[in-house]
């Protein structure tokens, strides 16, 4: 829809009128009524200009959608004005994803076009660890006289998917026993997996007897061996998990789902069960599955878009701070025995500690990744890094691995750093 207003350009030229007019009445001046016919032709002149025109196509490319945390990416905003009349007055502003900033250049553009013309405008962008949608090219157009501007919205699906790179992710069970996990082994299955030299002892009903018959060669089939895991990853989305190390950074959310989404493609790709669950303004899941689409299990609606606000949920009276414990429960009575969970939380409270300590005892397995966004520029700030220590040691000894992840690094490499720790 688009919104249309008056500037106010030429109010001045009206209260000249008027008071040219009463002057000259008042103080009998024929000279200083002539003054303001003329004032009322400029007064009058926003009135009877042309509308500006508002048909105009908008594009917007990126040089990379899947960019390395840190790397710049180059935005190019294209605008054409599709009308049959001249536009005198174009201003384009780019919907800049709000948790990214402007590394050089400028979002901002003004233009005139003729019929047909286009222009264009660059700018740089700074990646970050995040899922980051660009907002609605804004575009204001305004007529010759600078009286009256429309403002047009152009929208797109345009976005930076910053992600984490991870080549693999152990489970829940083989990182607390310090090891790697394989989505398969050869060994007795249902599936065939390779054929391999004959081994005295084999049994004669593994025998390639088709090869044999044609090459005389005896060989042995091997199955792979059925060792699927079920892994739940949890993502703590609360309002009080929105918390950043400071100003003009990422919420702790933001680098929560770039994780999670990281690791459960990580855990698809070792063909694993995988679902997920959500602690938000509401209790969300999507139960383990090994056929599900992949993009419910990255937390995305059926249209592509997301499951999660970049925006921090509103506190209500009903649910001040998301009600961890409450969903918990809720995810407690989900999980079964044979399940596996990954946590993803940036551990900024006791509520959350607490409830992983509680699910552990619900399944099989659980480790947890944690973005660190606290710093120590204040005080309070360094108080609630030590406090966030603090809750880490306690999983830790109740056997629950924690990979302490900085955005700013891998988190392939904070995989391997909790690895080796506990493999010493």
């Amino acid at each position: 829809m688009n919104e249309s207003w008056r500037t106010g350009r030429w109010n001045g030229a009206v209260a000249f009128v008027f008071c040219a007019t009463a002057v000259g009445v008042y103080f009998d001046r024929p000279a200083l009524l002539l003054v303001s016919i003329v004032g009322v032709g400029f007064a009058a002149y926003p009135y009877v200009t042309r509308e500006p025109p508002t048909e105009f196509g908008v594009e917007r490319r990126l040089d990379a959608t899947t960019p390395e945390h840190g790397s710049r990416v180059t935005v190019t905003v294209g605008i054409t004005n599709e009308s049959d009349r001249y536009a005198p007055n174009v201003q384009v502003v780019d919907g800049v994803p709000e948790l990214l900033t402007v590394a050089s250049g400028t979002a901002r553009h003004a233009t005139a076009l003729e019929s047909g013309e286009s222009a264009q405008f660059s700018y740089e962008l700074r990646a970050k660890h995040g899922e980051h949608r660009f907002r609605p090219v804004t575009v204001v157009t305004g007529d010759v006289s600078g009286g009256k501007e429309i403002e047009l919205r152009a929208t797109s699906d345009a976005k930076i998917a910053c992600l984490p790179r991870v080549s693999e992710v152990p489970l829940p069970d083989r990182l607390v026993g310090a090891g790697r996990a394989s989505a398969a082994a050869a060994g007795d299955g249902v599936e065939f997996h390779r054929t391999r030299t004959y081994r005295h002892g084999d049994p004669p009903s593994r025998i390639d007897w088709r090869r044999f018959a044609r090459t005389g060669d005896l060989s042995t089939v091997e199955y792979r061996e059925d060792r699927v895991a079920s892994v739940v990853v949890c993502l703590d989305a609360r309002r009080v998990a929105y918390c950043r190390s400071g100003d003009g950074e990422p919420h702790a959310v933001s680098y929560g789902v770039a994780a999670a989404k990281a690791i459960a493609t990580a855990f698809r790709r070792q063909d694993h069960r995988v679902g997920l669950a959500v602690f938000g303004p509401a209790f969300r899941w999507v139960a383990p599955s090994a056929r599900g689409g992949l993009r419910t299990v990255l937390g995305e609606t059926a249209d592509g878009g997301p499951l999660l606000s970049p925006d921090p949920p509103d506190e209500t009276d009903d649910d001040p701070a998301g009600n961890g414990d409450e969903q918990a429960t809720k995810l407690a009575a989900k999980l079964t025995r044979r399940d596996q969970l990954v946590v993803v939380s940036p551990l900024v409270d006791e509520e959350m500690a607490d409830a992983i300590q509680r699910l552990r005892r619900r399944c099989k397995a659980a480790f947890v990744v944690s973005p660190d966004v606290t710093s120590d520029a204040t005080t309070g700030a360094a108080v609630g890094r030590l406090r966030r220590a603090n809750r880490i040691a306690a999983l830790e000894r109740s056997n629950v691995r924690v990979v302490d992840w900085s955005p700013d690094g891998s988190l392939n490499d904070a995989f391997r750093r909790t690895i080796g720790r506990h493999e010493r």
